[in-house]
């Protein structure tokens, strides 16, 4: 009986060795890999630098704002307010704050404009959010909507050239329970 358990025994043994072997060359082969990878990655990457640069928010060697960067213009705070969306099926409730990049002359003549015009501002900016598909509330840049308000922004305020971009730092979304 000893004899038959021996050859059983050799052959669970050579399966589990064989099993084993391709294991490790499986792992050994996934290592060399993963280090191909990173010296491809290092050899093809760019440096932080350019790629800010590419992005247009090029700094001066000197650490000043180039030409058209942050120092040309300012953020103006246009409006904070509650809007309501149904076209989902359930009513909803977003809470947006609406900023404007404004070039540094026009800064008090917008600033002056914005004041005049609040309420018709905050009419128009809660329009559009009233007839936004939920896709153009869910964007990633939420560029529809900047592109809608920074137009209206344009007709109500009379001059197309004021803003330079809209920037929308909140846009909270909630269910209303009415």
């Amino acid at each position: 009986m000893a004899e038959k358990e021996t050859p059983a025994s050799d052959g669970k043994k050579s399966a589990l060795k064989g099993r084993l072997i391709s294991a490790l060359i499986l792992l050994g082969v996934m290592g060399l890999e993963g280090v191909g990878i990173v010296f491809v990655m290092r050899a093809m990457g760019s440096d932080p630098q350019n790629v800010a640069a590419e992005d247009g928010g090029a700094v001066e060697a000197d650490g000043s704002a180039g030409k058209g960067g942050i120092g040309a213009s300012a953020e103006i705070d246009v409006c904070e307010l509650d809007a309501f969306n149904s076209l989902s099926g359930r009513l909803n409730v977003y809470h947006l704050k609406v900023c404007a990049l404004v070039a540094n002359d026009n800064v008090d003549a917008f600033a002056k404009l914005v004041e005049a015009r609040d309420n018709t501002i905050r009419d128009r900016i809660q329009t559009i959010i009233r007839r936004a598909e939920p896709d153009q509330l869910s964007e990633p840049g939420l560029t529809t909507l900047k592109r809608q308000i920074k137009f209206e922004l344009g007709r109500i305020l009379a001059d197309e050239t004021l803003i330079q971009e809209i920037l929308i730092p909140q846009l909270l979304q909630s269910r209303a329970t009415l």
